[in-house]
């Protein structure tokens, strides 16, 4: 599962790719309603699928997996 959702959540820019991520830097200096959606976007998708406890979950599963 990606961390980042193009464009909902953040920007995805290749590496060494500078003057994409001077465009995407741009855009959220730009414009507020973006950068509060995307900080959002984020903050409720990380509290969704990335919490230590989801985390603790996903390793005993793997364990239970792996035992069977």
């Amino acid at each position: 599962m990606e961390t980042v959702q193009d464009g909902k959540t953040g920007f995805l820019v290749d590496k060494n790719n500078a003057p994409a991520l001077a465009d995407a830097i741009l855009q959220l200096l730009e414009n507020d309603d973006l950068r509060e959606s995307m900080g959002r976007a984020g903050r409720e998708r990380a509290f969704k699928y990335f919490t230590w406890e989801q985390a603790a979950d996903q390793t005993l599963q793997l364990y239970k997996t792996l035992c069977n």
